[in-house]
């Protein structure tokens, strides 16, 4: 019986899981020339995802769409963040967590 258990839970801190966090239009690592004035440089936006006790409240993931879409909404007539910067940050307490997608990055537009 102790071997049945330890290997249920060797299986379940082993496993993982994957979710889609977003699609981007336009993806580089190098300079991009926009044709569009720079409206407002390092703005923010996040989105984030709660969990408690592994029960999702809400979105079971951020969304990298939902992050950037939030930055560039920021700037009244801004279209697309461009020299973006991504960071995943969280906090795991196992009662409730948290995981938050963060993106930095310059706005253009018209």
């Amino acid at each position: 019986m102790a071997r049945c258990i330890a290997a249920l839970v060797c299986a379940v801190v082993a496993s993982g899981c994957t979710a889609p966090v977003g699609q981007l239009a336009l993806a580089s690592t190098r300079p991009i020339f926009s044709a569009s004035p720079v409206l407002r440089r390092g703005v923010l936006g996040a989105d984030c995802a709660q969990n408690v006790l592994g029960i999702p409240l809400g979105n079971s993931a951020p969304n990298l769409n939902d992050a950037v879409a939030e930055a560039v909404a920021e700037v009244p007539g801004g279209t697309m963040l461009i020299n973006a910067s991504i960071a995943d940050r969280y906090m795991i307490s196992g009662l409730y967590n948290v995981s938050c997608l963060r993106v930095t990055g310059d706005v253009v537009g018209k």
